[in-house]
């Protein structure tokens, strides 16, 4: 991949095509500097944290849409060959667009598909562009920033910053969005502080600043996946390193949950009612089992193709949702768990192509992480845990303007562009 005049070495020009890089030196360094600014303006209006003053974060996407537009334009061959490397991540708004055929609602389904084209291709546009280093600068920046302006909501007393069911939810609609945002915070800052020593103690600081908020956001789930983070890297970091070293860090991760497995099971307590009770939950995860089998009788209406991209949140006057919404809050736009949407608007060949992006994912992340000795390396195998643990409660991908989408995506691309694997070399002096 060539670099365009006047970047800086941790960002690679899109595609590789030479069109560009004759340009003037001022033209590459206006086009360098007015991706950058995309990169920081996509990753912000994708986070969420403008999402509930609702006309303003459409309008945005609008902008960014448009902007978008007008750079793609300017390198069409590039942009084709970043799909043709990164084909499977578009079968997902093919098939939500091809529902239409099939919708309860059409018209929503072919707005939420063309929607999840536009954001899937704008993440796969800085995962070809950019350099992973460069993406999770942008990422940690960001939330750091969000995760500020939550507490200066704190401290001013704003009661919008809290949900009305309880919790503290900042900047962002809700406090499960929060507590997600803030676990990506947390992982981006500890594996650039590690690589970056003379930005550690600013890293260190973001970090701690996340914790906090994750601290007062009372999502459970974002809570114990971040009391688990540090040990996750750090045993990524140990296998990379050798045997001893994985050898070791698995001993001391299987004594400790030894330990705790022997207490509880000496104490006659249930461990999981305990984990639950202690972080304010019940056994139905605040309702999403309840949720979870409303899900699955009306994937039995329609198990094969389903109803429809988004089509059955669409129905706001509908029995089902009023009935979901009556039970629970009025808010609930999804089944909290993305195999059971997917399945519900999509069929089979959604669920089909949920499987197959992430085993695909999985493989171009874990080459990713042995190829490279750079301890950033490391967050795209990470990553896939966070997007596995929240598909798993919440709708957090395979949905337009979603960060975790985004971010599946752009790290989907990065380990693909031509560049990968020379930009890495760069980074071997960095190792831990």
């Amino acid at each position: 991949m060539i670099a365009i005049a006047g970047a800086a070495p941790e960002q690679t020009h899109f595609g590789g095509q030479k069109n560009l890089s004759a340009a003037t030196p001022l033209l590459s360094r206006t086009i360098h500097g007015a991706d950058t600014v995309l990169l920081y303006f996509v990753i912000f209006t994708a986070c969420g944290a403008v999402y509930r003053f609702g006309a303003i974060n459409t309008y945005l996407w609008y902008a960014i849409y448009a902007w978008a537009a007008a750079r793609l334009s300017l390198e069409l061959p590039a942009l084709a060959g970043a799909v043709s490397r990164n084909w499977p991540v578009f079968v997902w708004p093919a098939i939500a667009i091809a529902s239409v055929a099939w919708s309860l609602a059409p018209a929503v389904s072919l707005r939420g598909g063309m929607q999840l084209l536009m954001t899937t291709v704008i993440a796969v546009f800085i995962g070809s562009r950019f350099s992973l280093r460069a993406i999770l600068t942008a990422l940690t920046v960001v939330l750091t920033l969000t995760a500020v302006v939550s507490l200066m909501m704190l401290f001013a007393g704003d009661p919008a910053a809290y949900n009305e069911s309880g919790g503290f939810r900042g900047a962002f609609a809700h406090k499960n969005t929060l507590g997600l945002r803030m676990n990506i915070l947390f992982a981006a800052a500890i594996v650039l502080a590690l690589s970056a020593p003379g930005a550690r103690a600013a890293l260190i600081g973001a970090a701690t600043i996340s914790g906090y908020v994750l601290v007062l956001s009372q999502s459970a789930t974002s809570q114990i996946l971040a009391l688990a983070t540090p040990a996750i890297i750090m045993t990524l970091f140990a296998f990379r390193r050798g045997l001893k070293e994985a050898f070791a860090a698995g001993s001391a991760l299987s004594a400790i949950f030894a330990a705790c497995l022997v207490g509880a099971l000496v104490s006659d307590v249930d461990p999981v009612s305990v984990v639950l009770e202690s972080f304010g939950k019940d056994a139905t995860l605040t309702g999403r089992t309840w949720l979870w089998e409303i899900g699955l009788g009306e994937i039995a209406k329609h198990p094969l193709i389903g109803g429809g991209y988004q089509a059955f949140w669409a129905n706001a006057q509908g029995n089902e949702v009023l009935h979901i919404r009556h039970v629970l809050i009025e808010s609930v736009n999804g089944f909290h768990n993305v195999g059971i949407e997917v399945w519900n608007d999509l069929g089979l060949p959604g669920l089909a192509a949920l499987v197959g992006v992430l085993l695909v994912y999985v493989r171009r992340a874990f080459r990713c992480y042995r190829v490279s000795h750079s301890p950033v390396s490391v967050f795209p195998l990470f990553f896939l845990v966070i997007v596995v643990v929240s598909a798993a409660v919440n709708n957090s991908f395979f949905r337009q303007h979603e960060l975790v989408h985004v971010l599946l995506c752009a790290f989907f691309a990065v380990a693909a562009s031509p560049g990968f694997l020379a930009s890495t070399i760069n980074d071997r002096e960095k190792r831990p």
